[in-house]
């Protein structure tokens, strides 16, 4: 607590323009890049990882301001965030170099990086942008979500056979999905087809 402390009132009595130089660092690099990382599936930010792969900290949900706990030693826990996003994107120049920025970080993770990351992370759950599914996975939300409720509402007898019953249930399941989830956007017919074909072929009813 006493080094807190001290840090803490470095920091308010601090006017060094290197101090200003590794936190604009911190802000507009890491804390932006894990908060990106966190709310925006599919955002590359590093080989071999991209945002979205939030099974990582919270199971792929929407992040709620209950997470914060899990996010904050999630990231203390993933050192790319630090070496990567600091050592590449640093424009610092004078007496602050990268390595002195990321031990910066990595010393004073409690203290007031704490809080600016918990102050970005609730502003950014206070207006979550929605986990855009795709893939697979978005074939299988389709078919959890609305396969169900379309295949209770039609009866196969009005059919003239199975063939017609299943294409009828899937174009529509297609249908509401898009309707229901994807409201900021147009798409046309090739879209509802390119979801058709793919949704008919995951699921293979038939």
């Amino acid at each position: 607590m006493k080094t807190i402390k001290n840090f803490n009132d470095f920091l308010n009595e601090s006017k060094s323009e290197n101090m200003d130089e590794i936190y604009d660092a911190i802000k507009k690099h890491v804390i932006g890049g894990a908060i990106s990382f966190a709310f925006e599936p599919g955002k590359r930010v590093q080989d071999g990882v991209e945002g979205g792969d939030l099974i990582l900290w919270n199971d792929n949900k929407t992040p709620t301001k209950d997470d914060f706990d899990k996010f904050w030693e999630y990231i203390k826990s993933v050192s790319y965030l630090y070496d990567d996003w600091i050592s590449d994107e640093w424009e610092g120049e004078g007496d602050v170099n990268a390595d002195e920025a990321i031990q910066f970080f990595k010393d004073n993770l409690d203290g007031k990086i704490k809080d600016i990351f918990k102050e970005e992370f609730m502003s950014a759950v206070g207006n979550p942008k929605p986990i855009k599914l795709k893939g697979d996975e978005l074939l299988q939300h389709i078919l959890t979500k609305y396969v169900s409720k379309i295949e209770d509402e039609l009866d196969i007898d009005d059919f003239s056979d199975e063939f017609e019953y299943y294409d009828n249930v899937i174009y529509q399941a297609v249908e509401e999905y898009i309707k229901s989830e994807e409201l900021d956007k147009e798409y046309d017919d090739e879209y509802k087809d390119d979801l058709t074909d793919g949704l008919k072929n995951y699921w293979q009813p038939i």
